[in-house]
């Protein structure tokens, strides 16, 4: 799969192999049909337990310790989220608006330890980010981790996840994107 940069330009980095960034809007002022800023399949990204601090980035091949959960937590945490419902019958939760979306599994090594949740989404960068605010007010050693391994904080993630990526947007996706990142730094400051 191809890193989609702004509308028509594809470059293919094999860190971003999985990775979409969307075109943000199509179409004129009048007809604007707006896209998610970020399309990641299941596993590209996902939640998992660390450190009680991570300090920058930090590959969870060098962790000797994490933070351990019952998964109850992590459920209870993802559903005080707006927006937030459970699958019947399944591990499966789910966040919608419009048209964005984020998908979770809770996953577990056994019934009492969860071991992580493999994300999939079609949102913006903000939506993603305050849903991961939901789940920290309860387990405050929950971190964003890539398929590479590396892990980010809240803050990591909007410095080296989010500002990158908005910069290399072109076109009118550029001014979707400058205010995606906006709401990403008001959510951290909690003025939003």
């Amino acid at each position: 799969m191809q890193l989609t940069i702004g509308v028509g330009r594809r470059a293919s980095p094999a860190s971003l192999s999985r990775l979409q960034l969307n075109a943000g809007t199509l179409g004129g002022q009048a007809d604007a049909v707006h896209v998610p800023l970020l399309t990641c399949p299941a596993g590209y990204l996902s939640f998992i337990p660390g450190p009680a601090l991570l300090l920058g980035t930090t590959q969870s091949t060098s962790l000797s310790t994490a933070a351990e959960y019952d998964p109850a937590l992590i459920v209870a945490g993802m559903l005080s989220h707006p927006g937030v419902t459970a699958s019947a019958g399944s591990s499966i939760l789910r966040w919608t608006a419009h048209d964005r979306w984020i998908e979770s599994e809770v996953a577990s090594d056994d019934a009492s330890v969860w071991s992580g949740s493999p994300l999939e989404m079609s949102c913006n960068f903000s939506d993603l980010l305050s849903l991961w605010l939901s789940v920290l007010r309860g387990c405050s050693a929950v971190w964003l981790h890539d398929e590479e391994c590396t892990m980010f904080s809240p803050s990591t993630y909007c410095d080296a996840f989010v500002r990158p990526r908005v910069a290399k947007l072109l076109g009118p996706v550029a001014v979707d994107a400058a205010r995606d990142l906006r709401e990403c730094q008001a959510l951290l400051s909690g003025t939003r």
